[in-house]
């Protein structure tokens, strides 16, 4: 079976632009992990939606065994947070991260410094993406907090 002149062009085409595909894709593997970070920045709107975004608040309802209670999250770039906790309409908990350090206050007295596992959770909890940071940006705002 032979093909006609423009069966011919078509299949010259198809295996020119499957030639330019292999050689392009030599140059620089697009990982999985690329079209991961790429497809989740355009889910949130893209790295300028994202990048415009310099603090959040966010009302909680926490429901746990033996215990309900109402909070205020606020986050702000460049990676600060703070959470309010009430029960029953009274503030009882307050932590924080500054940027470098992690405290708490637990209804009574002053604030104390978190622990190292308390900060590095608030540290994790507000540099994570999902809140003020896209997925793009993770690799770039890795410190080490151990």
């Amino acid at each position: 079976m032979s093909l006609n002149p423009a069966g011919r062009c078509l299949s010259a085409v198809g295996c020119a632009a499957l030639i330019a595909f292999a050689l392009f894709g030599c140059n620089r593997p697009y990982s999985e992990l690329d079209q991961v970070i790429e497809r989740n920045t355009k889910a949130m709107g893209g790295r300028d939606a994202i990048a415009a975004i310099n603090s959040i608040e966010i009302d909680l309802h926490i429901v746990d065994p033996g215990f309900e209670v109402d909070g205020t999250y606020r986050a702000a770039r460049p990676g600060r947070m703070r959470i309010d906790v009430l029960m029953g309409g009274k503030h009882v908990f307050t932590e924080a991260f500054d940027g470098h350090h992690g405290w708490e206050w637990a209804g009574k007295g002053n604030q104390e410094t978190a622990s190292d596992k308390a900060t590095a959770a608030l540290y994790h909890g507000v540099e994570l993406p999902g809140k003020l940071f896209g997925l793009h940006e993770l690799k770039e705002r890795v410190i080490d907090s151990s």
